[in-house]
């Protein structure tokens, strides 16, 4: 028998966030981003920072760490940050049939804007090291990372400064 529990979602079908306990920006900004962006927070460790999987019709598309800009920059070489990047190189290539991109994401939520440090190779293909971009142009990226479009009423919600200090 299984039991589902009834979840609340938005208009377009994303589900509402319903614990509270995590990144409160990043995790009901993600929302907005579309249905075809779709991500699940990982864990919730760091009181500065929350691991999410970005994935596309059930295959992870990368993993992401993310942290308020106030945390200051990350430390590239912390052993979370060196697990991580094992994990997302394909550490178990037994299990894992592909690698995907491994980032540490800042945000600033007043603007909103990201700031993208790419960790493994695979994500120095998608982002430059370290690269600021808009809300816009970070949402375009999780797009084109499933091999997708951003769409145009998604677009036209998003924010297009960028932070360059």
């Amino acid at each position: 028998m299984r039991i589902e529990i009834m979840q609340q979602r938005s208009a377009d079908g994303v589900r509402l966030e319903r614990t509270g306990f995590r990144d409160d920006f990043y995790s009901l900004r993600h929302r907005t981003w579309g249905f075809d962006v779709p991500t699940c927070d990982l864990d919730y460790l760091e009181c500065h920072a929350t691991r999410f999987l970005e994935y596309d019709r059930c295959r992870p598309v990368a993993l992401v760490e993310v942290k308020h800009f106030g945390a200051g920059p990350p430390d590239l070489d912390s052993h979370n940050i060196r697990a991580l990047a094992e994990l997302a190189n394909g550490y178990s290539s037994r299990y894992l049939r592909q690698s995907i991109p491994f980032f540490v994401v800042r945000y600033w939520p007043d603007i909103p804007c990201f700031r993208i440090y790419p960790v493994n190779p695979f994500a120095c293909l998608c982002f430059d090291d370290p690269e600021n971009l808009s809300e816009r142009d970070y949402v375009g990226r999780l797009y084109e990372l499933r091999g997708r479009h951003l769409p145009h009423d998604v677009a036209a919600r998003l924010a297009t400064e960028v932070v360059t200090s």
